[in-house]
């Protein structure tokens, strides 16, 4: 970060093009050096070594950590890229800046998927945050950036501070920031205690989960989608949204350690954050896709869209907090595929809309009409991801939508028939408005005159169009990999604190 901030010098100029080429490298190098860290399954059935903890348990590295931290950065990358092709702006000499800050973000994620402490998932929700704060106004000559940031920072506020009390709770209850050892402190107590408790795991919960988008905490998001640039809006939708659904699966699988006492079974706060969890990602569902019917600006449509799938993510995260080896496994595993085809097809529709942009100048869906004839390639590239989205076959998203429908269906619960049932109406519901705007491009006409589609932005699009068809093809052998890293550390028994 801070050679991003140096780059500049070496050119004499406040310019964007060392800056990119930098933030580009780092991030790349930083993605090289995790892929060298330790022994690290390299197949399905390869045996995983990396489960540490570090720091007093601070941190934690296994392999669902690792592979989150590579979405993460590779994500980061496709946002430099997308930054660096998009059209020049009033903050083309902002670019030490914008850096500086994405890659702040981009680390204070990286920590959030890889803690399982108190104190360090409200340092880390921060560090992720702040930067996030100020990225969403960067356009500072827009009046829509200025007061998106501030509606960000309103809702941000709140939720930090209930998440905060939700901790001092639970820290009061367990006298310990282990998530583990609250967990089984909060599982022998009764009356009074046990509703501090389970408000506790209510405020932390509702803290992380506006990170997620998870409804009612996604108020921010769509004002904030609008009005940040659309590479912010990618960032946020795909690394941020994903950052925080894997914090919110380890909160839940560690709260799922629990056992009732002389049993097996689950104790009651990982079956009340299953619970929670679950209502949220059926809300979310339903409420990001009904809304997302009268949009009239794309990234807004996207910024619902990107509720709706936080919410079908969020019940494969309530089979984990229900608990069950098999059903935390096939939980955790979907998340992960779900979340890697999602990097590829949401990114991939926002950088079309960057393509579109680029040649329209205009994020409006009216403005989308006649593209068909004016814009062929970036109208072909954008209907793909739309037809990913909403879960056509021989597209990823139609893989990613089969592998949790099947996740849900074998849990054989009460979770996961409601998330059944929840998938495919929802999936019905949002293709109304996904084909709403693939008619638009290509049944609407228009007068305007034919566009030039040169951009290097719609190279990109393009780009990202084959593994949104390709990675289908590979489904199964996909599918096992992202098994193989769907494995969370397991901190030993240890004592509990006060009650």
């Amino acid at each position: 970060m801070l050679a991003v901030l140096l780059a500049p010098v070496l050119e004499g100029v406040k310019r964007n093009s060392a800056c990119t080429i930098v933030a580009f490298l780092g991030t790349a190098l930083a993605m090289a050096a995790l892929v060298g860290v330790g022994r690290l399954p390299v197949a399905p059935h390869a045996g995983a070594t990396i489960f540490a903890n570090y720091f007093g348990g601070l941190l934690v590295l296994d392999p669902f950590a690792w592979f989150m931290k590579l979405v993460i950065l590779g994500f980061t990358l496709l946002v430099i890229l997308l930054r660096s092709l998009l059209p020049p702006s009033e903050t083309q000499r902002d670019g030490p800046e914008f850096f500086l800050l994405l890659l702040a973000a981009a680390l204070g994620m990286c920590v959030m998927v890889g803690t399982a402490n108190l104190m360090m998932i409200f340092v880390a929700v921060e560090m992720a945050s702040l930067p996030s704060y100020i990225l969403a106004g960067f356009q500072k000559t827009q009046r829509a950036g200025a007061e998106a940031a501030l509606k960000y920072v309103l809702f941000g506020a709140v939720a930090t501070g209930g998440m905060l009390y939700g901790m001092s709770l639970l820290y009061g209850l367990a006298g310990s920031l282990d998530l583990r050892v609250i967990a089984t402190a909060l599982a022998a107590t009764h009356g009074a205690s046990r509703v501090a408790g389970a408000l506790g795991i209510l405020a932390l919960i509702g803290g992380i989960g506006f990170k997620c988008a998870m409804a009612p905490m996604h108020f921010w998001c769509p004002d904030v989608f609008e009005g940040s640039s659309l590479d912010v809006a990618a960032f946020l939708s795909v690394a941020s949204e994903g950052a925080g659904l894997a914090l919110l699966l380890r909160v839940a699988f560690l709260l799922s350690r629990a056992r009732v006492a002389g049993g097996s079974e689950v104790a009651w706060p990982g079956t009340f954050a299953a619970d929670v969890i679950a209502t949220a990602g059926v809300i979310s569902a339903f409420w990001g896709n009904l809304a997302a019917f009268g949009q009239k600006n794309i990234k807004r449509l996207l910024a619902y869209s990107s509720i709706a799938h936080s919410g079908y993510m969020m019940l494969a995260i309530a089979l984990v907090a229900a608990g069950g080896m098999g059903s935390q496994t096939a939980g955790a595993t979907a998340l992960l595929f779900y979340l890697a085809m999602y990097l590829i097809t949401n990114g991939g529709a926002f950088v079309a809309a960057g393509a579109i942009y680029s040649a329209t100048g205009s994020e409006q869906i009216a403005d989308y009409s006649a593209l068909s004839r004016r814009a062929p390639i970036a109208a072909f590239a954008m209907t793909i991801f739309l037809l990913s989205l909403t879960g056509i076959p021989l597209t990823v998203g139609f893989a990613m939508k089969l592998r949790l429908f099947l996740t849900l269906f074998n849990s054989h619960s009460v979770i996961g028939f409601i998330g059944v049932a929840t998938l495919a109406i929802n999936t019905v519901i949002a293709a109304f408005y996904y084909l709403r705007v693939i008619r638009q491009m290509y049944l609407i006409d228009s007068d305007a005159p034919a566009l030039i589609e040169i951009a290097p932005v719609t190279v990109l699009a393009v780009l990202l169009v084959l593994p949104t068809i390709g990675l289908f093809i590979v489904y199964g052998p996909a599918s096992g990999y992202a098994r193989s890293f769907a494995r969370l550390y397991r901190p030993r028994n240890v004592a509990v604190g006060r009650k």
